[in-house]
């Protein structure tokens, strides 16, 4: 029979709070789970960290994070992508709001609009499918030309299927309407039509409460 003697290290700790005493400016941005420069310097300088010695506090020109630049960076906002219309029905929006979890009394579980984009004159229509979008549209722009003469200009639309079909595209190619589409998952570029979405939604979900 043989003595075996183990030497057993001391395991790594995983733990961020056994850190070294002194630490640098990167290493310690990552312990305190990436605060800004200015607000690490605040910390330091008040005493809230305690027990370590950040040997270059004062070197942060060329400091960059790339963790940082990948999960805080956020879009630049939207701004205004057309000039308002000095025609009425020159530019329309239109958007489809649904499904709805419960239905009209005639079953309608969807509402579409169109918004004059000079006078801001809004029709509102409520659907059972979504399908059923062309036709009503067809029935609104025959109206339009009855009523003022002119067919829509340029019907600004999101990329949904209600808008994207032949009998839409036919339709429009004949009648000299521009079917202008927003890039797909950018609510942003219809935010005309987005916003009545919420207006109007609002105002349903008030009135349902009363």
């Amino acid at each position: 029979m043989y003595n075996l003697h183990i030497l057993c290290p001391h395991p790594p700790m995983a733990s961020i709070a056994h850190s070294p005493t002194h630490m640098s400016l990167d290493l310690i941005h990552q312990h305190l789970g990436h605060p800004s420069i200015r607000v690490l310097h605040k910390m330091i300088k008040r005493g809230l960290v305690k027990g370590i010695v950040v040997h270059d506090l004062e070197d942060t020109k060329g400091f960059v994070c790339d963790a940082c630049m990948q999960a805080k960076m956020t879009s630049a906002p939207f701004q205004s992508s057309h000039p308002c219309a000095s025609r009425c029905l020159d530019h329309v929006h239109s958007d489809l709001c649904g499904e709805f979890e419960h239905p009209t009394v005639a079953g309608s579980v969807y509402f579409t609009t169109l918004i004059d984009d000079m006078s801001g004159m809004l029709w509102v229509s409520p659907m059972k499918h979504k399908s059923n979008f062309v036709n009503w549209f067809i029935k609104m722009d025959s109206m339009f030309l009855n009523q003022y003469r002119r067919h829509v200009g340029t019907l600004h639309t999101d990329n949904g299927g209600e808008y994207v079909n032949q009998c839409l595209c036919e339709y429009c190619s004949t009648s000299g309407i521009l079917l202008e589409l927003t890039i797909p998952h950018t609510p942003q570029q219809n935010g005309v039509a987005e916003w009545v979405n919420w207006t109007l939604t609002k105002c349903i979900c008030a009135m349902m409460k009363d």
